[in-house]
């Protein structure tokens, strides 16, 4: 249904925006429930739920490995600390 797609567009809104995930899942989980009946409102939750916080840590990851780059490496040149384990990481990784 399309408030299952809201539901997984708002779960990756929110994992984008840290934004805890938890009180928007159980009142879903709660509302589903009521509306379908408690197994297929949980088992239907449960599904959107699972994709959206995933699509939402996907994109998260993705945000932080090409966008912040360029933010790190200025962050590198101010602080002596910050660019040694930087070279640290990218020599002889995590």
């Amino acid at each position: 249904t399309l408030g299952l797609l809201v539901l997984m567009g708002l779960l990756v809104l929110a994992a984008l925006t840290f934004i805890p995930l938890s009180l928007l899942i159980l009142s879903s989980a709660f509302v589903y429930a009521e509306a379908f009946g408690f197994w297929i409102g949980w088992g239907m939750t449960t599904g959107a739920c699972f994709l959206g916080a995933s699509m939402g840590a996907v994109l998260a990851f993705f945000r932080s490995r090409y966008m912040t780059r360029d933010v790190v490496r200025k962050f590198s040149e101010r602080y002596r600390i910050v660019k040694a384990l930087d070279k640290a990481f990218k020599t002889r990784g995590l």
